[in-house]
């Protein structure tokens, strides 16, 4: 939704300009610090401030809550077709390909044009726009 797209675009707009000024001099494991200590500031006001919902009192059905027998449920290896099956593949190989490119990107443009962090931080700028412009 809106929200998604907005939230994405503003990790690229404002994480990666952020971990190019932090690991300026080599520096590379210090964005990752950053990271990582927001990220327990974050777990930390989830848990302190965050108040508990009421829970309505039922039991568990364990049969429900096992992940694998939500995938059985897709029926992955049936030859009939589906399009619960075909919508879940596709969802995760579009995920598997934005995840791979988040992930080297920065390697890729370094290998190919020689840009360190402080190019590469801009162009994704650029890409956060895009996703909060049109999630």
């Amino acid at each position: 939704g809106v929200f998604q797209g907005l939230s994405t675009g503003g990790a690229f707009i404002v994480g990666f300009p952020m971990s190019a000024v932090l690991s300026k001099g080599g520096r590379f494991r210090r964005p990752m610090y950053v990271a990582a200590a927001l990220q327990v500031l974050n777990a930390a006001v989830a848990l302190l401030l965050t108040p508990e919902p009421p829970r309505e009192k039922r039991a568990v059905a364990w049969t429900e809550a096992n992940p694998l027998a939500s995938l059985a449920r897709l029926d992955l290896f049936k030859k009939s077709p589906s399009r619960l099956r075909a919508a879940a593949i596709a969802f995760a190989l579009v995920w598997l390909g934005n995840l791979a490119l988040n992930a080297t990107f920065v390697s890729f443009v370094d290998a190919k044009f020689g840009w360190g962090p402080q190019q590469s931080g801009p162009l994704m700028v650029v890409v956060g726009l895009m996703l909060a412009v049109v999630p």
